[in-house]
């Protein structure tokens, strides 16, 4: 028996326009109009949208050898090539193997050093009084992150052009759900030609950095490890150490930067929970990651209500039934998060910023949640991105306060979920203040 709650015939004019206009505002209307599994029919395009968390496993996990990622992703190969983001099926299995080690706990304890002294550095050239951009600065600190973080001390004085060249090349992704993109990318337009030109940039620095390292030295850091890696004894190629790494860049530091945001955004709207936050860090410190539980607690419940990665799309390979409809090849299924994340069954009051609802988060469906995605092809940067993102909102907060905007920043959903206008702020030392 089916399970879908709407079919609708949506004219793909229509359809291209609304969702080019507002992706997240038009799915968001969608699923309140029609339910949790919605099939539209545009022209020649088979959509499936669903939010609800059974059929969401079934997509991700129980079925998910028979989804690739949707074409919009195939977009991103300009500036990825074949990394884990991208990469088929078959390749991204043998990749995914050859990458996992470098996200072993073994190595987390020496990042976490790395994410702490970065983070700090960075906090000593903010001063009492100073007007700034927040999510500018997270984007920084972040990208500074994945960049120590993947090549250790060997960038030297670069990062300020990796950071300039990564920014320009992300640019050309803000566009990247506007339908006849495949088409945009071979005009003479000024920003395809940037895009090449920050493009040119990266691809002669990663190379550069990988010959330097033909000495097999393990030092620490992502690249060391992926060039250790081998398959039945043989090592990743150039060109594949290469896409591994804009990958983690691509995926390692916007995301997080956008995460962090949202969760100093929504503190600066609750102080109660930005005092009990407060509170713990004095108490435990920064050196116990595991204490410091309010702090995941207010990073779990801002991915719900603003997840970065907001949007999944699923193609599907073969012939395959999804709550009792048979899917034909072709057909696309689109998973937003953003809406999963606020149905009120699963989350009573969920407009609301309640932290300690995850007190008992086993209680939560386990697909209700997924802003790391699920299945095969979950974010294997998951646990990094999580630690990241308490050490570098610890960090900050125990040293400083903040003035901001009274409300919450609109989100603009694109390639990632972003504060619209960034989040301006006027600094405030704690050491001053308090």
């Amino acid at each position: 028996m089916s399970r879908l709650t709407a079919r609708l015939k949506i004219a793909a004019p229509l359809f291209i326009w609304r969702m080019s206009r507002d992706p997240l505002g038009f799915l968001q209307s969608m699923h309140a109009r029609h339910g949790q599994y919605v099939f539209v029919h545009t022209g020649d395009r088979r959509l499936y949208l669903t939010i609800d968390p059974d059929l969401v496993r079934d997509v991700l996990v129980t079925e998910g050898l028979k989804f690739s990622k949707s074409r919009g992703l195939e977009m991103t190969k300009r500036l990825l090539g074949n990394g884990l983001l991208t990469a088929g099926r078959e390749l991204h299995l043998k990749q995914r193997r050859l990458v996992q080690p470098a996200f072993a706990k073994n190595r987390m304890q020496g990042y976490a050093r790395v994410i702490l002294e970065t983070t700090q550095e960075h906090l000593k050239g903010w001063r009492d009084g100073q007007f700034l951009d927040l999510s500018g600065e997270m984007m920084a600190i972040t990208l500074d992150i994945i960049t120590r973080t993947m090549f250790g001390d060997s960038i030297g004085d670069r990062t300020p052009l990796v950071a300039q060249a990564m920014n320009d090349s992300l640019q050309s992704f803000n566009v990247g759900l506007i339908p006849l993109m495949p088409l945009m990318v071979h005009l003479p337009l000024a920003a395809n030609r940037k895009f090449d030109r920050a493009k040119r940039q990266l691809d002669s620095i990663i190379y550069e950095l990988i010959e330097q390292r033909r000495d097999g030295e393990d030092r620490g850091d992502f690249l060391s490890m992926l060039m250790s890696a081998t398959d039945n004894g043989v090592p990743m190629s150039d060109e594949q150490l290469r896409d591994e790494c804009m990958t983690i860049f691509l995926a390692g530091h916007e995301t997080t930067a956008n995460a962090l945001s949202w969760i100093l955004a929504l503190l600066h709207q609750h102080p109660d929970w930005l005092e009990q936050v407060r509170e713990e860090i004095d108490r435990v410190g920064l050196e116990d990651l595991s204490a410091l539980e309010k702090c995941r607690w207010v990073t779990q419940e801002a991915l719900r209500l603003y997840p970065p990665a907001w949007v999944i799309g699923r193609m599907a390979r073969e012939k395959v039934e999804i709550g009792g409809e048979a899917i034909e090849p072709g057909a696309v299924f689109i998973l937003c998060s953003a809406v999963a994340q606020r149905q009120a069954q699963f989350f009573p009051e969920p407009d609301r910023f309640l932290p300690e609802r995850w007190r008992n988060a086993e209680s939560i469906p386990k697909f209700a949640y997924f802003p790391f995605g699920g299945g095969n092809r979950v974010c294997i940067g998951e646990h990094f991105a999580r630690m990241e993102s308490v050490l570098v909102l610890a960090c900050v907060l125990k040293h400083w306060d903040f003035r901001m905007l009274d409300r919450m920043p609109e989100p603009v959903a694109g390639i990632t979920l972003k504060p619209g206008g960034g989040l301006p702020v006027e600094l405030r030392s704690r050491s001053k203040s308090g």
